[in-house]
C-alpha cells in the first residue's frame, strides 16, 4: 500500500486541537484511506491508502478543507 508523509509545519500554524485533525481524518477515511496518524508536535501526517486512491485525490480532499500540506515523502508499494 502506498504511504504519504505530509508536512503541515508552515500551513498548520494555529491548529493545535484534535478537532481540526479529526475533521481531516474523517474526510480521508471517507475516501477510503486505511490509516491516518498525525503528530501534533511535529505537524506531520502519515497516510496509508490503497491503490484505488491517488495522491491527487488525497491532496484535493485536504485542500477542500482549506489546508495545503507539503509532500514530505512518498513510499510507493
Amino acid at each position: 500500500m502506498p504511504i504519504l508523509e505530509l508536512d503541515f509545519r508552515d500551513v498548520f500554524k494555529g491548529i493545535s486541537c484534535g478537532g481540526c485533525i479529526s475533521t481531516i481524518e474523517h474526510t480521508l477515511y471517507g475516501l477510503g484511506v486505511s490509516h491516518f496518524e498525525y503528530d501534533l508536535i511535529e505537524h506531520t501526517a502519515r497516510i496509508v491508502y490503497g491503490h484505488d486512491l491517488t495522491k491527487s485525490e488525497i491532496f484535493k480532499a485536504i485542500e477542500e478543507l482549506h489546508y495545503k500540506p507539503i509532500l514530505h515523502r512518498f513510499i510507493e508499494d
